[in-house]
């Protein structure tokens, strides 16, 4: 039998969910909430909400993380249980890079779905989806610096540090986990088209049980 990553890296993903959903909900409701998810010319200001919503977002960003991580855990599973042998497995986890893709993705995610496919293809939306998610993943864990220039009178400029990625330092709270859910969640389907992974603890991989939670 093969074992892997996949029921730590759900379990971390779990207990860090929770741990939003409480920071989520102190704040949940509150005037200074909607005030910083939707701007207005008005100046609120709460600092002890505002600490909050902060600690929310670092909290959600490890969930976006380890989302990532567990469907990566995930498909390298599937890979190892249905490849032929064994050095076909690691090659396919360890340097799918290096195999002959001939669909336009960047990420590892998304090549490794398209190694588990062939022969056949794989619908271009979760491809995207692949890419997307892993971009994020990777604008929160590789964290490049800013430069923040002001020249008075509200004249500011920031100067990225970086070549690759769209975010400009976002934070992601937990209203964003919502649709992140749905996308994780169509990529487990799949996955779990190819072989479904069930943990010796009777477990499974399921964002839909947190889209509900």
């Amino acid at each position: 039998m093969i074992y892997s990553g996949v029921d730590e890296n759900w379990m971390r993903v779990e207990m860090m969910h929770a741990i939003a959903k409480e920071y989520y909900d102190k704040t949940k409701g509150s005037e200074y909430r909607e005030h910083r998810l939707n701007p207005s010319n008005r100046f609120f200001i709460d600092l002890e909400k505002s600490m909050l919503m902060d600690k929310e977002a670092c909290v959600v960003g490890m969930v976006v993380v380890w989302s990532v991580v567990t469907l990566e855990s995930l498909i390298n599973h599937v890979i190892a249980e249905k490849s032929e042998n064994e050095s076909d497995a690691i090659t396919a986890i360890e340097y799918p890079q290096n195999l002959k893709i001939t669909e336009e993705v960047k990420s590892l995610l998304a090549k490794k779905m398209v190694i588990l496919s062939q022969p056949n293809t794989v619908d271009k939306r979760l491809l995207k989806i692949a890419d997307d998610i892993s971009n994020v993943r990777n604008e929160i864990v590789h964290d490049k610096p800013f430069e923040y220039l002001d020249y008075g009178d509200g004249d500011i400029e920031i100067r990225h540090y970086r070549k690759r990625g769209n975010s400009e330092n976002k934070q992601y709270t937990f209203e964003y986990l919502s649709s992140f859910y749905k996308q994780c969640h169509d990529l487990c389907s799949f996955i779990d088209s190819y072989y479904i992974y069930f943990s010796p603890m009777d477990g499974r991989v399921c964002f839909d049980k947190l889209l509900s939670g």
